[in-house]
């Protein structure tokens, strides 16, 4: 339903050279949002993998505002696509608050800042800005993986969290961030 959308995500986020918020970001928010989607039995996974993939685009065009940004970018890219204006306000909805210290107001924006703030323990995520020299989102996520269970909005994604930290601890990253 929203392939031509994702794909257009996808061209966009593969410019960028920030490691951190990159398409393979991208497709790990989606993966998380889907994943925390189907536990809650949401009636459009499809909405939140679109919103998954969109929701750091306006990074590409300004870090300071980048949820706004790109939430009004996915919304444009729905109505061009004659999307219905119901649906493309749902997906604004969920991206424009997904930022660590916002509180989305719609089921969907929960789900999709618990997807990206999961992401914030991503094995391969650490990997890559490590191997890029790209420590300063590295230092932001590690003043706040402490706090991360209690940021999270949703107990299910809470319970991914204490599955994934485990692996994510035994990797070690976080002792080669200064």
């Amino acid at each position: 339903m929203f392939e031509t959308s994702i794909n257009e995500a996808k061209k966009l986020l593969s410019k960028t050279d920030d490691r951190a918020h990159d398409i393979n970001h991208a497709r790990r928010v989606s993966e998380n949002a889907v994943s925390i989607g189907k536990r809650l039995d949401h009636k459009n996974i499809e909405l939140l993998e679109l919103c998954g993939w969109w929701h750091d685009v306006g990074r590409t065009i300004r870090d300071a505002g980048h949820e706004k940004i790109s939430a009004e970018m996915l919304y444009k890219d729905l109505i061009k696509r004659q999307k219905d204006i119901k649906l493309s306000k749902s997906a604004y909805d969920a991206i424009v608050f997904h930022r660590w210290d916002m509180s989305p107001q719609t089921l969907e924006g929960k789900i999709i800042r618990d997807a990206d703030k999961l992401d914030f323990i991503s094995i391969e995520r650490w990997q890559a800005c490590i191997e890029h020299g790209q420590f300063k989102h590295l230092r932001d996520m590690k003043t706040l993986l402490d706090q991360l269970p209690d940021l999270l909005k949703l107990d299910v994604s809470v319970e991914i969290y204490l599955k994934k930290i485990i692996m994510f601890k035994k990797s070690r990253l976080i002792d080669l961030v200064k």
